[in-house]
């Protein structure tokens, strides 16, 4: 969490019987929220602390704000807040969920794209440090689907809640992979050049530009056969910028006593699609010369972003993604798997089949057993 340069404003305890008159010691949810306005976070945090909502005993309060430039708390992640309009149903919103509003609801924007992205990091994180899974995060709607259309920026853009969740799915994978790797061992030194040299994702010249560095001297995890070097801080040094090394494995380019390390493989048309979604690759025109750059289609990776966001998904097309590629020959249909009950559970968790009487209606009129599904769902929710 340390990270995200959190900003804790906590309300006053003398504000508890307002804000937050009783304790959270279980949350359940992680509850996303649109503002509704353009304020900034410490905005937004010092009207919650102010505020008596419709009455003297009861007002709006949430854990966190987040705009493009920084997360605010307002409410200890032990004590509830009144959030979801649920009242103090059990379980609930409320009583058991982590509010989170994303500012800038209204207006949208580049701001407010920062600040969802800020937003889905910060869930990634609080669902990491819980080892809670993605169906803990939920919607505003999700728990007063009549009265709610919140978060508003989220639900009507394209791809919907889904398209946010997989931006939180991209942040909390790399957390994983990050928790369970290991530093790995250094193995010599590089020193570069007089100049400025760009740090390339891969071993090659068609790699993104990660960032540039200055003349100096660097330690190094890998080298390959070619003589690109491997930052101990990611990312590849081209041969040409090394003026001298200390790598006892490396000898003019080849060891023969080694075997040489091969070069990372290129990634796939949905790997880079799913870099585009997180938003790695900036937006607009900025997104398709970021691509261009890089050596990939622009066009065919859109392609397969608007694929993986349509609702329902459907198959992602099959397109070359490097630049001057000859499309491949189509590949043959197969039969689509039945939806499994864990899909359909994980759906009903987000909100799809509606509430009560009416999802049990829905279900058993697109053919499922709507008791079996409930089971799944009480089961994954333990």
């Amino acid at each position: 969490m340390q990270q995200l340069n959190i900003i804790q404003r906590l309300i006053p305890q003398s504000r508890w019987p307002v804000l937050s008159p009783n304790p959270m010691p279980n949350p359940h949810w992680i509850v996303i929220h649109g503002t509704g306005n353009d304020a900034t976070a410490a905005n937004e945090i010092a009207n919650m602390t102010n505020n008596n909502g419709r009455n003297s005993d009861w007002g709006v309060s949430f854990h966190f704000a987040v705009d493009d430039r920084e997360i605010v708390q307002g409410l200890p992640l032990d004590r509830h807040g009144w959030h979801a309009s649920d009242g103090n149903a059990p379980n609930g919103g409320n009583r058991a969920g982590i509010g989170i509003e994303i500012c800038f609801d209204r207006s949208g924007g580049p701001r407010y794209i920062a600040a969802e992205r800020k937003g889905a990091n910060l869930v990634a994180h609080l669902l990491h440090e819980r080892n809670w899974s993605i169906e803990r995060v939920r919607t505003h709607q999700s728990f007063c689907p009549r009265n709610q259309r919140c978060p508003r920026q989220i639900l009507n853009s394209l791809g919907g809640f889904d398209r946010f969740l997989t931006m939180v799915q991209g942040f909390l994978s790399e957390l994983n992979v990050a928790k369970k790797s290991q530093p790995p061992a250094q193995i010599g030194t590089v020193t570069l050049k007089n100049g400025t040299w760009n740090v390339k994702s891969t071993p090659s010249n068609q790699g993104r530009i990660q960032r540039t560095v200055q003349a100096n001297t660097f330690p190094i995890i890998a080298r390959n056969a070619d003589g690109w070097a491997q930052l101990t801080c990611n990312g590849w040094i081209s041969p040409s910028a090394i003026a001298s090394d200390n790598d006892p494995s490396f000898n003019t380019g080849r060891n023969p006593q080694q075997t040489p390390q091969p070069s990372q493989p290129q990634p796939t048309l949905e790997q880079v699609a799913r870099q585009v979604i997180r938003g790695d690759f900036g937006n607009g025109d900025d997104r398709r010369k970021r691509l261009t750059a890089a050596g990939f289609n622009a066009a065919n990776v859109q392609q397969t972003v608007n694929a993986l966001l349509a609702n329902p998904p459907r198959p992602t097309p099959n397109l070359p993604l490097l630049l001057n590629n000859a499309p491949p020959t189509a590949p043959k249909k197969t039969a689509q798997p039945s939806q499994s009950l864990d899909d359909l559970a994980r759906e009903v968790i987000r909100g799809n089949w509606g509430n009560g009487a009416e999802r049990v209606r829905r279900l058993t009129a697109a053919g499922h057993d709507s008791r079996a599904v409930q089971n799944r769902v009480n089961e994954l929710l333990r």
